[in-house]
Order: C-alpha cells, then sequence, then structure tokens
C-alpha cells in the first residue's frame, strides 16, 4: 500500500472515520493513484474523470461505485487542503453547472428493499424456536440500528424498566445506540414486545466467556457485557447475523436474501408513511443531517397516489360538503 494512501487513512481516523472505512477509502485511493500515476500533486481533475468514468462502466454495483465516488470526493478535498491541489475546486465549478462526475444512477433504492410487515412476520414466525435470533430481529426491527451496533449492544444500554407514555398509555424503553457511523451515539426507543423478546433470550442464553472485541474505532467490548451472543460464548457478530438472517429468509420462504440493513431502510421508510417529520426520524434513526436520510424517505404507491388525489382537487369543482367529505376520509387514511 502506498505511504500516501496510508496517510489519507490515518487523516480520517483522526477526524472521526471508522477504521473500517478509513481501509476502504484509503484501498480507493490507492487504486486512483496507481490507475492515474500521479502524485498528489500533480493529479488533475481530469485524471479523475477518467478514472470514474472507467468505475462506471465496470461491472461494481451502484451501492459500491457510490461509496467509491464518497472516497475519491473526499480525498480531493484532502488534497486541496493539504496540498493546495486545485482538482477539487475544477469538480466544484462543474457540479455549480449541473454536471456531476460522482453521480449514480444504478443504486437500488430502499423503496425496492424494503421488508412487508408480512415478511416480517413470516421472518419472526420461522425463529420461534430460536429465542436469540427472534431477538435479534426483533431488535433490528424496533431500533433501525445498523447490525455492529447491534453486535456491540451491552446490557447496561438497555432501560429494563421504561416509561408510561401518556399519549398512548404504553410502555417505552430506551436502548443506547453506541458507536453508530461516525462514531456518533444516541438513544431510541422501542416498546415492550422487544424488550420482553430480549429477557426471554437472556434467561436461557449460556454464560459468555471471559474475552473482549475491539469496535471499528477501537473502544474494547467485553463479552460478559454483551447481549447477544455466539455458541461459543463470544459477542455474536454482524457477519454471523448475515448469516443468520440468510437462513431464515429461506425458511420462512420470503422469496429473497436479506442483510442487517434491510430493518433500518424498512423501518425508516415505515415512519416516513406514517407521516413523522423529518425531525422526528432523524431523532429516532440516529441521522444527523437532512441530506442522510433523504434516500429512505420513499412513499408508498398508494400514499402518493390517495394524497395527490387529494391535494389536486379543483375547488371550484367541489362542492364544500363533498370537499370537507375528502378531507375527513383523508385525516382517517393518514392515521393508518
Amino acid at each position: 500500500m502506498s505511504n500516501e494512501a496510508e496517510i489519507f487513512g490515518e487523516y480520517l481516523i483522526s477526524r472521526g472515520r471508522s477504521r473500517a472505512t478509513a481501509d476502504t477509502y484509503t484501498i480507493v485511493v490507492e487504486n486512483l493513484l496507481k490507475y492515474t500515476k500521479k502524485t498528489p500533486q500533480t493529479l488533475t481533475y481530469e485524471d479523475v474523470v477518467k478514472y470514474v468514468t472507467e468505475i462506471k462502466t465496470g461491472k461494481s454495483k451502484g451501492v459500491t461505485k457510490k461509496s467509491m465516488f464518497s472516497a475519491i470526493k473526499k480525498y480531493l478535498w484532502y488534497l486541496k487542503s493539504k496540498h493546495k491541489n486545485t482538482a477539487y475546486d475544477d469538480y466544484l465549478v462543474e457540479a455549480n453547472e449541473d454536471i456531476n462526475i460522482f453521480e449514480v444512477t444504478d443504486v437500488q433504492t430502499a423503496d425496492k428493499i424494503i421488508l412487508t410487515k408480512e415478511e416480517i412476520q413470516k421472518l419472526l414466525k420461522s425463529t420461534e424456536k430460536n429465542p436469540r435470533d427472534y431477538a435479534i430481529i426483533m431488535t433490528f426491527y424496533y431500533t433501525s440500528a445498523r447490525g455492529n451496533s447491534i453486535s456491540h449492544l451491552n446490557k447496561q444500554d438497555i432501560d429494563w424498566e421504561g416509561e408510561i407514555n401518556p399519549k398512548d398509555k404504553q410502555r417505552y424503553h430506551k436502548i443506547q445506540i453506541r458507536n453508530a457511523k461516525g462514531n456518533y451515539h444516541y438513544k431510541v426507543d422501542v416498546p415492550t414486545e422487544c424488550i420482553t423478546a430480549i429477557k426471554d433470550y437472556l434467561a436461557v442464553r449460556e454464560e459468555p466467556d471471559e474475552g473482549f472485541v475491539l469496535d471499528n474505532y477501537g473502544h474494547e467490548l467485553l463479552n460478559s457485557d454483551a447481549i447477544f451472543l455466539n455458541g461459543s460464548g463470544g459477542r455474536f457478530q454482524q457477519q454471523s447475523m448475515r448469516l443468520m438472517l440468510h437462513k431464515y429468509a429461506t425458511l420462512s420462504k420470503i422469496g429473497r436474501s436479506i442483510g442487517t440493513h434491510i430493518f433500518r431502510t424498512t423501518t425508516i421508510s415505515y415512519c416516513d408513511q406514517s407521516g413523522m417529520s423529518l425531525g422526528e426520524i432523524m431523532q429516532r434513526s440516529g441521522h444527523r443531517n437532512v441530506q442522510s436520510v433523504r434516500p429512505y424517505l420513499k412513499p408508498s404507491a398508494d400514499d402518493v397516489n390517495f394524497k395527490s388525489s387529494i391535494a389536486l382537487k379543483l375547488i371550484d369543482t367541489v362542492d364544500a360538503e363533498s370537499e370537507e367529505k375528502l378531507k375527513n376520509k383523508f385525516r382517517e387514511f393518514s392515521k393508518t
């Protein structure tokens, strides 16, 4: 690995990026420099355009291309601040003219990959003989957290008692989501059925071993604190969760393979469809800016069609009584 790419990786870690992200970006930058045969001082925007074009015509999936382009764009900004390289400025000139070389059009969007509630029920039913796996899926669904955050969940991160919400008289429990993207911590409220599933698992699980794992930010996580364990008493890792979900997707016959992130896109999409505001959704999902949460906001086609039919009604063609009926119907529909 080139020294320049390694320096960039260490810079990212110093700015709060995880080791995993830094390693990924470092590889992308190393390949960029190898392809262009340029140094940080001599790399030009034209060089970058050629490399990006090469990537776009390749066989990588849209999400992979998007990640690679994020790394390159971050590197150009880094070159501007560290080496006074003008490639980033040249990119901004074209971007201001609506020419964005980093645009990716073949990314699978959230509305294409979210789970239906029927599919979620099938997944849960297929785990009914395994308390741990049932509790994991419940936690994924109700927290909308990423796989690493579920793996890193500790017993002390859960408010086991909870509080009654005066609006619906239901009890909710706060779960601390640690080491989220960008080393960010936040809390999310979950209903009692999620906590009950976790308690049922803890009541029958084996004792943890005395080991520990390191998260992406170098924090030591003791297995004795963990919620979810593997068969050897160690902390249940994200890769194992992926394999587990693949197994239950097959057993439940939902007709497709799934990963850990699908629950995040699913729950955020449902929150959006329920009428929650952007601020409410971001508070629950742990997103810190509107740009990062927007890809999840995919209203259903039924919602769009019904609401637009009401919104676009010409007032002068509808009498007052009919208009009021439409508004009432809309209010009832929004509650469902």
